[in-house]
């Protein structure tokens, strides 16, 4: 399978600017093995380090909510954040995130009340550097060549993911003393380090004005699309929290089974990237109808060793129903705006991490029990579900016409709900504000009236 990948991307780079498809293959490359170590390691290492689930849900929801504030400042000053040297910004960024992961556990050894802070910076990282990512590969290749390099990056990112999770769990076998987790986030830190050199000496073609206008066709698409990714991966977050719990607490299963969970995943996704990379757009209804099912039998499904059959099955079809959002946005990137669609592709993440993580915690605040969960996360792949087949023409189930015609609709209804929620909140903030004016007057007032009366008594 790994040489099917390397032939793969050789092809590509056959097909392409040489240096530009060479340059981020090898960053995902590298980078794999860096994101799997760190982001996987972060919710074992809070719980080791004495947080309760509700608390590591809570710490995950807050630093989300800070990383999609800074994703809309970054759409709102594009122009200082991108455009202009955009190699050299890709490079700090893509280098700041990586330090910032590297800080977590040195915060939790040397000033533990930083370390809601570190976190959510080390989430808010990722999100400038994603950007720079996908306007990097957008501006610089052909939309086919976008598709092929998008499913190359998936499949070597997830080779090199592999060999982070074995030396993960080596190391964390191996080494008994705590800070075993302080030499996997710097291993893994350095590691990808490496992938910013290589990112900092590619030929990137850079990106001078961030904002142009939009075909209103491709932005109902762009739009659709992105509505679709949201709750999708919204389905996808809930899943990562309460599936591994749920085998140990609920079905009593062995500690190895749930943390094979994602080693399963990732090989399943090796393949499944180069196979999804062929198909044609009909094929991805199988693939979002899989991952549709797949939460169904997560919380149904009695055998915990069965789950992992259940896990490759959901990594496969879960690779397609993202590569169908994500080529829909290669396909229109350029009628929507380079940095337009790679900053919704980016956003519909870290919103997705946002409006799953949030009933999660609520739920699990109230002590509710794991199948409230699975309700929110099958709710959600459903919508999800429900959007590609009548509102992607691509996958629709409707003719195409209608599917536009719904995708228009929901295009409509999600500006009217913006505008709506816009000028509510506004309208809320102005009244705060005329509020606090009027209580400070009549605090000024009562002060003034009690000098007055003091003074008027002491003559």
């Amino acid at each position: 399978m790994r040489s099917e990948v390397m032939a793969g991307v050789i092809k590509g780079i056959a097909r392409a600017p040489r240096t530009i498809y060479a340059a981020f293959a090898l960053e995902a490359l590298i980078s794999g093995f860096y994101v799997v170590i760190t982001r996987s390691l972060a919710p074992i290492f809070f719980a080791v380090y004495g947080l309760p689930l509700v608390d590591i849900v809570k710490l995950n929801l807050l630093a989300n909510i800070a990383a999609l504030a800074l994703a809309l400042a970054i759409y709102s000053y594009g122009n200082i954040f991108v455009s202009g040297r955009t190699r050299a910004k890709l490079a700090l960024f893509h280098g700041l995130e990586r330090v910032c992961w590297a800080m977590i556990p040195l915060s939790a050894f040397y000033a533990p009340s930083l370390l809601p802070v570190t976190y959510a910076a080390a989430v808010c990282a990722t999100v400038p550097t994603s950007i720079l990512i996908n306007v990097s590969i957008i501006n610089s290749v052909d939309s086919q060549t976008v598709k092929r390099l998008f499913a190359h990056r998936s499949a070597l990112g997830a080779v090199s993911s592999v060999i982070g999770q074995v030396t993960m769990v080596a190391a964390l076998a191996l080494i008994p003393s705590f800070s075993k987790y302080l030499y996997l986030y710097l291993l893994a830190s350095g590691v990808g380090l490496i992938a910013t050199t290589i990112v900092a000496s590619a030929p990137i073609v850079g990106v001078e004005n961030v904002y142009s206008e939009s075909e209103e066709e491709a932005l109902v698409k762009a739009s659709t699309s992105f509505t679709f990714f949201v709750t999708l991966l919204a389905s996808t977050s809930i899943l990562g929290v309460v599936w591994g719990p749920h085998l140990i607490k609920d079905l009593r299963a062995p500690a190895f089974v749930a943390a094979s969970l994602g080693l399963v995943q990732t090989v399943t996704s090796i393949g499944a990237s180069i196979l999804w990379q062929r198909a044609k757009y009909t094929m991805y209804r199988a693939a979002v109808l899989g991952t549709a099912v797949t939460p169904i039998l997560v919380a149904l499904v009695p055998n915990p060793y069965a789950h992992l059959g259940i896990a490759a099955l959901y990594a496969f079809t879960n690779t397609g129903a993202n590569f169908l959002a994500s080529f829909i946005f290669a396909d229109v990137s350029r009628r929507v705006g380079v940095f337009k669609s790679s900053t919704m592709l980016t956003s519909a993440w870290v919103l997705s991490q946002v409006v799953g993580l949030a009933p999660c915690y609520l739920a699990l605040a109230a002590g509710a029990p794991t199948w409230v969960a699975f309700a929110v996360c099958i709710g959600f792949v459903a919508l999800s579900s429900f959007i590609a087949f009548t509102a992607l023409p691509e996958v629709a189930l409707v003719p195409p016409h209608i599917a536009n015609l719904y995708a228009r609709n929901l295009y409509q209804l999600s500006i009217a709900s913006y505008t709506f929620v816009m000028f509510t909140v506004k309208s809320y903030a102005l009244l705060a504000v005329r509020l606090l004016a009027l209580a400070f007057v009549i605090l000024l007032l009562f002060v003034i009236y009690r000098v007055l009366y003091y003074l008027a008594s002491a003559g």
